[in-house]
């Protein structure tokens, strides 16, 4: 005798979504929008108090200043230490006040440079260059000169004040 087994019909699963609590999406996206919008406040902030403006006529009149400190203060021991330094401290200034590589160049390139000094009117940039070649003639002479070093600083002072007196203000 066979024994029968009871038949167990087989059912269909039940979803189990209704096993899980109850999730409300919108406070999360609130709370998310929230949050974005105080981190970018707040990085706003923070580079709207670090980005510091620039002002071209600042900085043009302080490396003036700073040139001119520098110009009085050139140790006169012989025409081509003082030509060097005279030289140094224009071009430093150029690169201060006008952006112009010339620190970084040489007499020549500078010289031969089309746009060097582009900022300032030709007769300026005539100057410059007629300076800069006076300075490049006693920088690389064989023999130190016996110029005057006080009549180099001041040719050098006379220089600067024509390169600050051309730009546009």
């Amino acid at each position: 005798m066979e024994e029968k087994s009871p038949q167990l019909p087989l059912l269909e699963p039940v979803a189990p979504e209704h096993l899980l609590p109850a999730n409300d999406w919108a406070l999360w996206g609130i709370g998310a929008a929230i949050l974005l919008i105080f981190i970018a406040l707040i990085i706003f902030l923070v580079r709207r108090k670090s980005v510091k403006r620039f002002d071209p006529v600042a900085a043009r009149i302080s490396a003036y200043q700073t040139a001119r400190k520098s110009l009085d203060e050139v140790p006169m021991e012989n025409a081509r230490d003082t030509a060097v330094k005279s030289s140094l401290i224009i071009r430093r200034y150029l690169v201060d006040a006008a952006g112009d590589p010339s620190l970084f160049e040489t007499h020549d390139e500078f010289v031969m440079r089309e746009n060097a000094l582009a900022a300032l009117p030709q007769p300026v940039r005539a100057a410059a260059a007629s300076g800069f070649t006076r300075f490049a003639a006693l920088k690389y002479s064989a023999e130190i000169s016996l110029e005057n070093p006080q009549a180099i600083v001041e040719e050098s002072k006379r220089l600067l004040e024509t390169l600050h007196g051309g730009f546009v203000r």
